[in-house]
Formats: C-alpha cells, structure tokens, sequence
C-alpha cells in the first residue's frame, strides 16, 4: 500500500465534505442567535446565551454523516 492508495479515497470524502458544507452554507447558512436568560431590576441583560442556528439543518447533517459513517464502514469490511 502505497501513499497515494490512501490519499485517492481521503481526497475523495475530504471533497465531498467540502461540496455538502459549501452548499449547506449557500442555502441555509448559520446565523448567530443570543437570548438574555438574566435581567436585573432595571431590566438589563446580565446573562446570555448564545448559539449558532440553521433552518434547514437535518438533510445536511444526515448527508455527512451517511457520507463518514459508509467510508467508515467500507473501510472496516474491506479490512476483514
């Protein structure tokens, strides 16, 4: 087994990990949300928390993980 046999399929997943996220982020990019869980008595923050947010999170999430798991898998049967 040489280097390039392993880079061939690292290359691979690495790129489309890259094409899934790059689309991902143009069509439902993440947006930074801060809720104020604390008020004093004159009603100013002074607690928060905050927290990245996508609408349409779930397609792309199952993609790269059916995406890392399946090389993952195709890789422990092929070793056997």
């Amino acid at each position: 087994v040489t280097a390039f046999d392993v880079m061939k399929p690292l290359l691979l997943l690495l790129g489309l990990d890259i094409v899934v996220l790059s689309v991902w982020t143009g069509v439902s990019p993440l947006t930074w949300n801060r809720e104020t869980t604390a008020e004093d008595i004159f009603d100013r923050p002074t607690e928060s928390q905050g927290y990245c947010y996508s609408e349409n999170y779930l397609p792309f999430v199952i993609i790269l993980v059916g995406l890392d798991l399946g090389a993952l898998m195709v890789t422990e049967f092929a070793e056997s």
